[in-house]
Order: C-alpha cells, then sequence, then structure tokens
C-alpha cells in the first residue's frame, strides 16, 4: 500500500510536467520565429551610419534623401534596418517588409526599376513600436551606371527628418514625393554605425539583391513560340548547406 500511494502521489506532476513542456517548446517557437530567427544566417555589414531625428526621443520619424541620376542605372540596391518597423518609398513606390517583433527589421532591396533620369527621392518612415527608445535607421546601397561605376545611396547627414507625416496644403504632395518642399526639415543626427549586436541579419544572400544579373538570356529556337519551357539538370556529389536561384523574364510587344 505505501508504494501505490507513493505512486498515485506522483501522477499529478505528469501533466504539469507535460504542460511545462509545452511552454518549453512554444517558447523556442517564438525565439525563433521572432528574436532570432534559424533562417536568417546572413549578417549584413555597415558603412553607413544610423541617423535620427536631432529634437529628442521619438517614436516615428520620416526621412528623406534627394538622389540626381544623369541616366537610369544599371543596377541599384538598398539595405535598410529600423527598430522595430519601417516602410521605403523610392520615387512613391512603397516597399513595406513584413515587421518582425523583438529586434531590428533588416531587408534588402533591389530598387533599380523605380530609379529614373533625373532627381529621384528615396523615403524612409521607421516607427518604433514594440520597446521604449527613439526612432532610426540606417540605410546602405549604391547604383551601378552603364560604364560600370558605381556611387553610394548612404545614410547622412544630407538626409531630411520630421517627426510626423506630413503634407502638402490640399492634401497632396505627401511627404515622401520628390515635389514635396521640405525646407522646414531638419538635418538628420548622425550616430554609430549598427554593430553585431544591433542583429542586422536577414535570410537570403544579400548578393541576390546586391549583385546586377549576370546570366544571358536563353529563349526558343522557335521564334513564334507564344510559350517556352526550360529544363537543367544539376549533379551534386553531396547535399548543399545552401542554395539560391534568381530568375527574369521577358516579352516582345
Amino acid at each position: 500500500m505505501t508504494g501505490l500511494r507513493s505512486g498515485l502521489g506522483r501522477l499529478p506532476f505528469l501533466p504539469l510536467a507535460a504542460v511545462a513542456g509545452y511552454g518549453l517548446l512554444l517558447g523556442l517557437f517564438a525565439w525563433n520565429a521572432y528574436v532570432e530567427p534559424v533562417v536568417a544566417p546572413h549578417r549584413l555589414e555597415w558603412r553607413a551610419p544610423w541617423i535620427a531625428h536631432p529634437g529628442g526621443p521619438t517614436s516615428q520619424s520620416y526621412f528623406r534623401e534627394k538622389l540626381f541620376l544623369p541616366a537610369a542605372p544599371r543596377h541599384a540596391w538598398i539595405q535598410i534596418t529600423a527598430p522595430d518597423q519601417y516602410a521605403l518609398y523610392v520615387n512613391n513606390h512603397a516597399i513595406t517588409p513584413d515587421p518582425l517583433l523583438l529586434r531590428n527589421l533588416t531587408a534588402v532591396h533591389d530598387i533599380t526599376p523605380w530609379l529614373l533620369p533625373g532627381t529621384n527621392m528615396i523615403a524612409v518612415a521607421a516607427y518604433r513600436l514594440s520597446y521604449p527608445g527613439t526612432s532610426q535607421v540606417a540605410v546602405q546601397g549604391e547604383y551601378e551606371d552603364w560604364h560600370g561605376n558605381r556611387w553610394p545611396i548612404d545614410s547622412g547627414a544630407r538626409w531630411k527628418v520630421a517627426p510626423y507625416w506630413e503634407r502638402q496644403l490640399g492634401g497632396d504632395p505627401q511627404w515622401f514625393d520628390v515635389r514635396y518642399e521640405d525646407v522646414a526639415w531638419r538635418t538628420a543626427e548622425v550616430r554609430g554605425l549598427p554593430t553585431p549586436g544591433d542583429q542586422t541579419r536577414v535570410p537570403y544572400h544579400p548578393w541576390l539583391y546586391r549583385g546586377r544579373p549576370e546570366g544571358p538570356w536563353i529563349w526558343s529556337p522557335a521564334a513564334t513560340a507564344e510559350k517556352s519551357h526550360f529544363r537543367y539538370r544539376l549533379d551534386l556529389p553531396s547535399g548543399a548547406s545552401e542554395a539560391w536561384i534568381r530568375v527574369a523574364s521577358c516579352w516582345n510587344s
């Protein structure tokens, strides 16, 4: 009887252990999903600094930078990080990455299609949502002309900033439009470079966006074909630790 009672006394702990185990697994999933995703192995390197509004802590900031191009670029990319959400505007084209809580939202973007000859506008809205602190952003990129020259697109003291979403009287243009008059905006405050502790990582190889397309065009030998199917066989001696492919297509009107 003593042994039976002892065994019965331990039974209530089994459900508690199951609940604790479930909680541990759920916490591990949340950590990997939101804090330190296991699918984000590529740490970005930075030469461009953090910039912020110089007027003190603010949970939202809006940054603008004009970029003059003599011709459309051959290739252009930009990488951005902000705690903990941002929206990028390139000549009024909005790019909003999926939010990721409890870390700096970081991404690399190919902006080649939206840069035009003449004056261009690159604008970033930065939002601090999940924990106290001031909103800030780091922007780094470059564009390549058709002669192979590369020019930086980096955050710095040339950028203008305001703490509120603004628009011209009458409702148009808005703050991210190149036509918007920003003479009343302040010069961005330049801070230090992002560090490894800032967790600026992406789940893909940055070259997918940084590198310009290099593969040659291929097409069907039948000039009048309305649809083409392409195959490529790749034999590997062993499994690959990482693999990616970049595809582009076009058609003649």
